[in-house]
């Protein structure tokens, strides 16, 4: 019985030997690793002396032997050679001198795409006679033009004797998402090899799986800062709650370098857990003005009305001006109204702050907010007319008509459009742009 726990060892020597290149050296690390267990396995059988298991024992010390003489024997199955086309070769060895694997940079890569799934067979029969980059140039290409299947025969190449080859092939698996890949993709990441792991993080979040969360908050407890960030930002991709609490704690730590913080921070914004914000709102203090800034679009996101407060003293800064004013808008609370009030009164915040202010005061609406923005429609700075134009109309409030009708008529015709556009989108007409055809409507029964 205890023979049953050693897999064939033929089929294992053509599987393995199959992903690594039918070449003798590539063989005999398959030998290598056959080997013991094979022999291990064997001695426990002639210690039972078990006819069934003696049986079996032979095949297997003859594929030993046959490895031995021939290392190439096992490896490939008879199959119908593949003919490449020499374009997909040229365009693979293109692809070794792009900066960056993605087509949208790459325009090598971008043509092999072109080529569909009929670009598979090739891309493998190119692994298989290739060494060095080339392979996992294939391998990457591979990640693109493949699919579940395809990903599936890419998981032994997660043990591939070179490094660029085991990382393309773990982020390969992160993008085809075959059956085995978290728990593959998760062995990868307790590598001792920090290039593996980051990998190997990055596309357990990519995976967005439940069964990533426990490998990447084992992963976030290591020393490389790297490794740190990139488990953080993972578990912010795949968006489960048990990750606040660690996370929590990992900011609260000051020990923690700015690069570790900011994805921290981040990976709380995706998460959505509202338990997070006392921690964001302390990290509102932080040293670094990137992390700052970082945390107000994390709360922003988070839409939590216990940060108006704090996000509101901030809009004074004008350093800080520009990202509150987008969180604010996007949190759309109307406790934000009086401090975006008061900073479109304020020119030393900068002119692309109070626009989003602006912007921000139109995203809430309300009666007060019209009253507030219709002095701006006669303000001589036009760009700020047109500012206040187009936040009164995405408020849609009657009561800025009068306003909008006068701002048609001033001496810019970008001001005047957008006046034309806030009152079609208050009355739900298209009038067109001249003042008298509007001016029937502003004051007509309908109008008021």
């Amino acid at each position: 019985m205890r023979f049953r726990t050693l897999w064939d060892p033929v089929a294992a020597a053509r599987a393995h030997v199959r992903s690594l290149g039918p070449s003798t050296a590539t063989a005999q690390v398959a030998l290598q690793e056959l080997t013991l267990p094979v022999m291990v396995s064997t001695m426990g059988v002639m210690k039972s002396r078990h006819p069934l298991s003696l049986a079996r024992v032979v095949p297997a010390l003859m594929t030993l032997v046959l490895l031995f003489v021939s290392p190439t024997a096992f490896a490939e199955e008879p199959a119908k050679a593949v003919v490449i086309d020499p374009e997909i070769e040229r365009l693979i060895i293109a692809t070794e001198s792009c900066s960056v694997f993605h087509p949208k940079r790459c325009e090598a890569l971008k043509s092999l795409i072109a080529r569909g799934d009929s670009l598979v067979e090739p891309l493998f029969a190119l692994l298989r006679r290739s060494e060095g980059k080339r392979r996992s140039a294939c391998v990457r290409a591979l990640a693109y033009v493949g699919n579940e299947t395809v990903g599936a025969e890419l998981i032994a190449l997660i043990k591939d004797r070179s490094e660029d080859v085991q990382i393309a092939a773990l982020d390969a698996l992160s993008r085809l998402k075959p059956p085995g890949a978290v728990e593959a993709l998760a062995q990868a990441a307790g590598s001792e090899q920090v290039n593996l792991k980051i990998t190997a993080v990055v596309g357990l979040g990519r995976t967005r799986s439940p069964g990533a969360v426990e490998p990447l908050l084992t992963a976030l407890e290591h020393f490389h800062p790297k490794v740190k960030s990139a488990s953080a930002r993972a578990l912010g991709q795949v968006g489960d709650a048990r990750a606040t609490d660690p996370l929590c704690v990992m900011l609260a730590d000051p020990v923690h370098r700015t690069p570790v913080r900011l994805a921290v921070v981040e990976a709380l914004g995706l998460l959505g857990d509202t338990r997070a914000v006392p921690m964001l709102l302390l990290t509102l203090g932080d040293a670094s003005d990137k992390v700052r800034l970082e945390t107000i679009q994390a709360l922003g996101k988070l839409k939590d009305p216990r940060a108006v407060a704090a996000l509101s003293l901030l809009l004074r800064e004008p350093k800080l001006a520009l990202t509150v004013a987008r969180a604010l808008m996007v949190m759309g609370h109307s406790q934000a109204r009086p401090a975006l009030i008061r900073a479109i009164r304020t020119p030393d915040l900068g002119r692309d702050a109070i626009e989003a202010c602006f912007t921000a005061l139109g995203s809430l609406g309300s009666k007060s907010t019209v009253s507030a923005l219709t002095p701006y429609l006669s303000s001589e700075d036009l760009e700020i007319a047109r500012w206040a134009a187009s936040a009164l109309g995405r408020i849609a409030h009657r009561d800025a008509a009068e306003s909008l009708l006068d701002a048609m008529r001033r001496d810019d015709p970008a001001l005047r459009d957008m006046a034309a556009w806030a009152l079609q989108q208050i009355s739900g007409k298209k009038l067109g742009q001249d003042p008298e055809v509007w001016k029937k409507w502003v004051y007509s029964d309908e109008g008021r």
